[in-house]
């Protein structure tokens, strides 16, 4: 008995160690064979972002905002701002314009008064610079010369005066002296004779100087200062043209810049009224409002907070209408799922709401590059015309996948070589085995 123990625990070893790789070959079997699985969204082919999209007005406060999952028909309104702060601006938007035009009407009227004014400023300085040409061109033509031959002349009066009084003494001398005898009245005039002889020279003497200061020294001064006058003119001139030229560009550009604020700020109070016009976001679309904005289908992790008296801006989303009647499955998927994974792959979504429901889907496309770490974009139509209408934008569900065929060729030809393993195992003698003794088993028998 005690042989035959012996002889049989080590065969029933060796058949619990087969049976348990056995059952870890089918556990791996089984896992090996499970689909690909991911976890997506539904989301609506069509979504209107409303927002309050103004220029004119930065903040705004919601009056009234329809309950988020409310289902509206097509112009129906969505959200409501207050209007009182809006209407107040476009009062005072309203006068400032008016007082806006009175001052360009006056800018306008004054610029006319400048431009008259500086015609008249460009006639004086013409009529100045055209004085100072024609006071240059006398001189040099007229005045100079007269200047020169009156210088001359006086000289030469000058000389014939003392040349006739001489004379005249000459005579007197002349006429006194024959009569050897001179009378006291004779003496008179022969004194008044040398007097004015002395009185003429003396004239001559000064007229020679002065002639003399004329022609080097006066006339080439005049002539001087006719030519600075008509160069200072002529710079006066010039200088003149371009300031009022340089004052009129000025005083254009100022003036188109106030016509220019002008338009502006009516232009802006139009757009503020029609900005006001807005203040009532009607949906162009029939769908469910869904409060907030949603990215790539899903719904913020925390619920919107708008509602009456909440403050908005011009560019917030604060609310999204999706038609529920045409949805495709949006999911993000890891670089593991990418391998196995790729466009046309078709595959089973189920609702997470309805995991008795079951919709054929196709992958639609894959983007190449992660939107986030370790995300990558997926897009899935649904085969099907008609979605479950129980189904809407943002709800979840489960995506599965049958394994690509090349991955099960390559787990069969696994599996066929640990069979192959598994046999020359068990065809091979074991080496902790002991061994048996022949006649111990004869005995045994016996």
């Amino acid at each position: 008995m005690s042989v035959y123990r012996k002889g049989i625990f080590p065969l029933l070893l060796t058949c619990l160690c087969l049976l348990s790789h056995g059952f870890a070959d089918d556990a791996t079997k089984n896992d090996s064979e499970q689909d690909v699985e991911i976890t997506a969204v539904f989301e609506s082919l069509v979504a209107v972002e409303l927002s309050a999209d103004s220029e004119q007005v930065d903040s705004l406060v919601i009056k009234k905002i329809v309950p988020h999952g409310t289902r509206i028909q097509p112009k129906a309104a969505v959200v409501w701002f207050e209007t009182e702060a809006v209407d107040e601006r476009i009062l005072k938007a309203e006068t400032d314009l008016s007082l806006a035009k009175l001052s360009l009407s006056e800018s306008e009227f004054a610029f006319e008064q400048f431009g008259k004014q500086q015609d008249l400023d460009r006639e004086a300085a013409q009529r100045t610079r055209r004085e100072a040409k024609q006071d240059f061109d006398n001189f040099v033509a007229i005045d100079r010369q007269q200047q020169i031959e009156s210088a001359e002349y006086q000289l030469k009066n000058a000389k014939a005066s003392l040349e006739y009084v001489q004379e005249e003494l000459h005579q007197l001398e002349k006429m006194y002296k024959e009569d050897e005898l001179t009378e006291e009245s004779e003496e008179i005039v022969l004194k008044r004779a040398r007097r004015a002889v002395e009185n003429a020279q003396y004239s001559l003497k000064l007229t020679e100087t002065r002639t003399r200061r004329s022609l080097e020294q006066t006339i080439p001064s005049l002539q001087a200062k006719e030519e600075a006058k008509l160069e200072k003119a002529e710079l006066d001139y010039a200088k003149t043209v371009q300031n009022l030229k340089d004052a009129r560009q000025r005083r254009k550009i100022e003036q188109d810049q106030k016509k220019r604020d002008f338009e502006k700020q009516q232009a802006d109070l139009v757009e503020l009224r029609e900005e006001r016009r807005r203040f009532v976001i009607t949906s162009p679309i029939e769908g469910i409002v869904y409060h907030g904005k949603l990215t790539r289908g899903r719904l913020s992790d925390k619920p919107s907070t708008l509602d009456t008296g909440s403050k908005a801006t011009a560019e917030q989303v604060l609310a999204t209408v999706v038609d529920p009647k045409r949805l495709r499955i949006r999911a993000e998927l890891t670089e593991t799922q990418l391998a196995s994974l790729k466009a046309g792959i078709k595959g089973t979504a189920t609702p997470v709401a309805f995991p008795g429901t079951e919709l054929a889907v196709t992958i639609k496309s894959i983007e190449s590059v992660p939107l986030a770490s370790n995300k990558f974009d997926c897009v899935l139509s649904i085969d099907r015309r008609k979605n479950p209408a129980e189904i809407v934008p943002g709800m979840t569900c489960k995506v599965s996948f049958p394994k690509p065929i090349g991955e099960k060729e390559n787990r069969d030809q696994r599996e066929a070589k640990q069979n192959d393993t598994k046999k020359n195992h068990e065809d091979a003698p074991e080496l902790n085995a002991p061994a048996v003794d022949e006649s111990e088993t004869k005995e045994a028998k016996k």
